[in-house]
């Protein structure tokens, strides 16, 4: 487990061979693409581990078979995966069963250095387990014992970098330390407060549109015959 949470190597799985794992995956669509985007925004506390300034950090979007799922990682590193029903202990704010994830998000996954491991309660065969690990770094999880990183091609048009703005609930925090430090009251928030609330949702639009693109190439990429008649 302490391997894993170290971030050790992993081997790279070609693009040939990463196209012939996921061909019975179906695209995702632009409206799936999108409902991602905002999903991402908020599915981590990013004002918390995200700087404020541009260039901000780096995400990598990505077609992961196992997305949706829970990823049971033992004391010996090896991954058991399941999938999440009603049954499944939610662990998480941003939690959804894998047929909801899938119906909303298709096969896309996410990953940013800049996150938290999640941990539960749970034992496995009586130790404890770490959950969705790779939401730190991409990985591909082929068996229990075999996890890669998806081809170089794939990570490089799927990335693009975030600032803490990209999360929805920024604006109150933001301001509220703006004024803070500029010694200014409540009262001055009529006119500063709601330029800076328009810039941030404006940053926030440019963000989002980021992830967006970085989506769409990536499914470029990933399924090359996207798109093509015939």
């Amino acid at each position: 487990m302490f391997s894993r949470l170290a971030g050790h190597e992993l081997s790279e799985m070609g693009l040939q061979q990463y196209r012939a794992w996921i061909e019975g995956i179906s695209p995702p669509s632009d409206r799936q693409i999108e409902d991602f985007a905002d999903y991402a925004a908020s599915a981590r506390s990013w004002y918390k581990h995200l700087p404020m300034d541009p260039p901000g950090e780096k995400f990598v979007f990505y077609i992961d078979p196992h997305a949706g799922t829970d990823r049971l990682i033992n004391a010996a590193g090896k991954v058991f995966v399941r999938p999440r029903t009603e049954e499944t202990e939610p662990f998480h704010y941003a939690w959804m069963t894998t047929p909801e994830y899938r119906r909303r998000f298709g096969h896309l996954a996410f990953a940013c250095a800049q996150g938290s491991a999640l941990f539960t309660d749970e034992f496995l065969n009586g130790e404890p387990v770490l959950v969705d690990r790779n939401s730190l770094r991409p990985e591909l999880q082929l068996s229990s014992d075999t996890t890669m990183r998806p081809p170089h091609e794939v990570i490089e048009a799927g990335s693009c970098r975030l600032t803490a703005l990209v999360h929805p609930n920024i604006e109150t925090s933001f301001v509220k330390r703006w004024f803070d430090t500029n010694n200014l009251k409540a009262n001055e928030f009529i006119g500063i407060g709601s330029w800076l609330v328009q810039q941030i949702q404006k940053e926030r639009a440019t963000l989002r549109q980021d992830m967006i693109d970085a989506m769409r190439r990536m499914r470029h990429v990933a399924f090359p015959a996207f798109g093509q008649s015939g």
